[in-house]
């Protein structure tokens, strides 16, 4: 498959990524604007440890593996399913190739006021020879999931978080598309923490 062909592909799966599959509709829009471009979020009034052993958790609970874990930098993956697993595997891989997956790094920035977090998913899959095909899952139902993650992962440490459109409710799936947000926000890719806090969630809507 050439460069140019996977360059022609990539922007059309972008297309398709950004519009709800639960129906027709406008494609999904963010839900906020970030100064990196990616999911972020500051978490004032706290230490890295505790930020990444509550990410940590949760990212376990939802089964997702642990690729790597350094002091400012923690990577997980989930296998993708489904149409988005078809998809991606159209873009980067072939039926030889090992099951696509979304591996999202997390990086944390200590700062005077706690701690700023970033995240990036990025599609992969690996070739019978090897070779190590990437594609960045930066549609605007990825980035709309992973950012309600965090707006909650934030509100889990009882701050006052700033509300972004979407990011209330209990729609919240996982990387793999297994579930989606519903409405503007409709998702059909990873969401990562948060959805284990029930109870956090419950009393942010009361």
């Amino acid at each position: 498959m050439t460069t140019i062909f996977k360059s022609i592909l990539a922007a059309i799966l972008a297309s398709i990524l950004s519009i709800p599959l639960a129906g027709c509709g406008t494609p999904v829009q963010r839900i906020t604007t970030t100064a990196s471009g990616n999911p972020e979020v500051q978490i004032d009034n706290v230490d890295v440890d505790a930020v990444k052993s509550r990410l940590l958790e949760r990212a376990l609970t939802k089964g997702f593996q642990v690729e790597s874990d350094s002091a400012s930098q923690l990577v997980i993956s989930q296998e993708l399913k489904g149409m988005q697993e078809s998809l991606m595997r159209l873009a980067i891989a072939n039926s030889y190739s090992t099951p696509v997956r979304a591996v999202t790094a997390i990086t944390f920035i200590k700062n005077p006021a706690g701690v700023k977090i970033f995240s990036r998913t990025t599609a992969m899959s690996t070739m019978p020879m090897g070779q190590v095909q990437k594609m960045a899952m930066d549609d605007a139902n990825t980035f709309n999931t992973m950012q309600a993650s965090l707006d909650r992962l934030k509100e889990s440490f009882n701050v006052s978080a700033p509300s972004t459109p979407g990011s209330q409710g209990s729609g919240i799936g996982d990387i793999s598309g297994r579930r989606r947000f519903q409405g503007r926000s409709a998702s059909t890719s990873s969401t990562v923490f948060a959805a284990g806090n029930a109870r956090s969630t419950r009393r942010s809507q009361a």
